[in-house]
């Protein structure tokens, strides 16, 4: 009597862990961290831009810097099929900091509030038909940077005035007139053409003799975001084409 007693008490006890262990299934979504259609899980594609300045013909990423805003997006495809964001929850964090969610919100952008060489951290969770999902992806910022395209290269200079323009990167602004560009020759400075604040024409002057060498500093800063200020020396020197 006392094991059939027993045996009862153990099954009653296996049938409320099988009951609870189901009603939990049920409501806690699983998360998975595959993205392969392969697997029959959803793909998850977050892309991500930064409205950073670049020259023209420059083939690489804007990249974000201190203050400028990044825009983030996700699509999800299930097998070849594109899935309604209207149907799918999403929750956007950026370093752990939770900054956007709702149903349908596919996109959204954030200020950049970490400086150079601390990568951003973006994680997407989702959850839709009753499971939930997650995709990762670091991005990374750096500072302005500036550089020179020269008519010789290698600070050469000839008796001819030649074009010195200024490529400036990854500063906050649409256009480079933007910005202020501030050119040195030696201690004096020097205008740059009227229309072209990027540019300015050197040529050395008659009688100067051959390997003759002078600076050249340019500073160039956004008006308009405190700390997007980056400076450039080079060394000229005269030689004969």
């Amino acid at each position: 009597m006392k094991s059939y007693l027993g045996y009862f008490r153990l099954s009653v006890l296996w049938a409320l862990i099988a009951t609870l262990g189901w009603l939990f299934f049920l409501q806690a979504p699983e998360t998975t961290f595959a993205q392969s259609s392969a697997d029959g899980l959803p793909v998850i594609i977050v892309s991500w831009s930064a409205p950073t300045y670049t020259p023209i013909g420059y083939e690489g990423k804007a990249l974000p810097v201190f203050d400028s805003r990044v825009a983030v997006s996700a699509d999800v495809f299930l097998g070849e099929n594109f899935i309604d964001p209207s149907s799918i929850l999403y929750r956007w964090s950026v370093d752990g900091l939770i900054l956007a969610a709702g149903k349908g919100v596919k996109k959204m952008s954030f200020p950049v509030r970490s400086g150079p060489n601390a990568p951003l951290f973006v994680r997407l969770e989702l959850e839709m038909l009753g499971k939930a999902y997650e995709k990762a992806t670091y991005i990374q910022n750096a500072q302005p940077k500036l550089s020179l395209r020269e008519p010789y290269g290698g600070g050469k200079i000839s008796g001819t005035p030649r074009p010195f323009i200024a490529l400036p990167f990854f500063f906050s602004v649409v256009e480079s007139n933007e910005l202020e560009y501030s050119w040195k020759l030696g201690s004096s400075p020097a205008a740059a053409e009227s229309q072209r604040p990027d540019k300015i024409l050197i040529g050395a002057r008659a009688g100067t003799p051959l390997n003759a060498s002078f600076p050249l500093a340019l500073e160039v800063k956004n008006p308009k975001s405190f700390g997007e200020i980056v400076s450039k020396n080079i060394m000229l020197r005269v030689f004969n084409p």
